[in-house]
């Protein structure tokens, strides 16, 4: 038997298609098949990765030993004693119940590049937590979402050091409603907010411009207004502000 024909009966065994072996992997069915067919050969990452999902050694699957991982040669009155390797850490977990045909919960963590519409390295799903993540709800080191966390994160409210967004939070925001250090947008407000009608700040640019160094069209010192002032402000150059947005701008003096 070759590596292709026991991929092909260990995953049988297993129980899975070709598909949800690829899944797993994070490699295509085209892919799973075409080792099967012995039209090409599984890499490193995932002959590692199979020998964990299939709960076999790695030896095994390259050259049939014996599945326990251990082998003795005899001849020169040495014996040799292959030991299995301890591979990073890797964890997988997906249930049954699903919702619009998303696992409600699938985990999938570890060494290497893990796809998951979950929690995973790389993640998608309704709700997605991982290094990359998209979904209606992501958190990761760069998320795109509904509701984006990240380092890097766009979506409809972004917050991360670098956000994108409709409202945006972060370290240096871009959106129509932007707060951050330097912020960007419709609304802006921040240490440095350049806007289109309302900007607050220490430093603030916008047809309404509130800081400490202004420019604009309607410039007021900081110091000189109350948060209920600002809100009077902004509703009557802007009457058609919606409310909350005047009320929160409002919280930023």
């Amino acid at each position: 038997m070759n590596v292709a024909e026991r991929i092909q009966t260990l995953r049988k065994t297993k129980g899975m298609s070709q598909e949800q072996l690829g899944e797993t992997l994070g490699v295509s069915r085209q892919a799973v098949s075409k080792w099967e067919s012995g039209q090409s050969i599984p890499d490193i990452d995932n002959i590692i990765q199979m020998s964990k999902v299939f709960e076999v050694t790695t030896d095994y699957l390259l050259t049939g030993n014996d599945q326990s991982g251990t082998s003795e040669k005899q001849g020169s009155g040495m014996t040799t004693v292959q030991m299995p390797i301890a591979w990073p850490f890797h964890y997988e977990y997906r249930s049954e119940r699903k919702l619009w045909g998303l696992p409600l919960v699938h985990v999938n963590i570890g060494f290497g590049l893990r796809r998951a519409k979950g929690i995973g390295n790389i993640a998608t799903g309704v709700l997605s937590l991982g290094i990359i993540s998209a979904g209606g709800l992501s958190i990761g080191a760069l998320g795109l979402g509904a509701l984006a966390i990240g380092g890097v994160a766009a979506g409809g409210l972004a917050i991360g050091g670098l956000a994108l967004g409709l409202m945006a939070i972060g370290g240096c925001a871009l959106g129509i409603v932007s707060l951050g250090g330097a912020s960007i947008g419709v609304y802006s407000a921040g240490g440095a907010a350049i806007a289109s009608k309302v900007g607050i700040g220490d430093f603030a640019y916008g047809k309404l411009a509130i800081g400490n160094t202004t420019d604009g069209e309607v410039m007021v010192h900081l110091s000189d207004v109350s948060r209920e002032m600002i809100r009077n402000l902004i509703m009557e150059h802007f009457p058609k502000t919606p409310r909350w947005i005047a009320n929160l701008l409002a919280t930023c003096k």
